[in-house]
């Protein structure tokens, strides 16, 4: 039989906190929010160091970055310590493995979650490639969606598992083969060209 786990106590303020002026959409239904799509979101998030853009104010003040867990992260929450690259240290990553951190991340105003490419402990191995199509100058959003077909429909590509879209960019996402293959990683991108 399996194991149930055991339900968590998170803890959460100001849930009438408006966080976006223009719906009027609240903290509050954005944990709510957060816990109706956690099925199809944690999958994605689940082993994988997650940087957080938190907007305290809501989406119209000001956000920063947060890469190491605050010293208010509950003991609960599961993090991973990743070594900086250019300089001492590590910084102490999040993991998003469960609706209840997921609700925590939320309640912090964490709008924006930024997951690794990679999954723990694993940190040199990607599941995934993302090219970004931000469109420059003398281009647009159609500029950056001809291009992103164009890497998707290459000969060499491996198939983009999903696309999404931003206001101001395009990103296409490819999964990596499990089994190493005899070309390098990621072979699609000959393919692409400036448009």
């Amino acid at each position: 039989m399996p194991k149930i786990p055991k339900a968590r106590a998170v803890s959460f303020s100001n849930l009438d906190k408006v966080f976006f002026p223009r719906t009027g959409f609240t903290k509050g239904e954005m944990i709510k929010y957060y816990l109706d799509v956690s099925a199809y979101l944690l999958p994605h998030l689940r082993k994988r160091p997650v940087t957080l853009i938190r907007f305290p104010d809501g989406v119209d003040g000001e956000k920063f970055y947060e890469k190491n867990a605050p010293r208010f992260t509950p003991g609960w929450v599961k993090t991973c310590q990743v070594r900086r690259r250019h300089e001492d240290g590590s910084i102490n990553y999040i993991l998003i493995d469960n609706a209840a951190t997921l609700a925590w991340c939320a309640n912090i105003a964490a709008l924006e979650l930024h997951p690794f490419l990679h999954r723990v402990p694993h940190l040199d191995r990607p599941t995934h490639v993302v090219f970004d199509f931000d469109p420059g100058e003398g281009s647009d959003m159609l500029t950056c969606a001809a291009a992103a077909f164009r890497v998707k429909d290459s000969p060499r590509s491996r198939v983009p598992r999903d696309s999404s879209s931003m206001f101001r960019s395009m990103s296409t996402w490819a999964t990596r083969r499990r089994r190493p293959s005899p070309r390098p990683w990621p072979s699609c991108w000959s393919g692409a060209t400036r448009t």
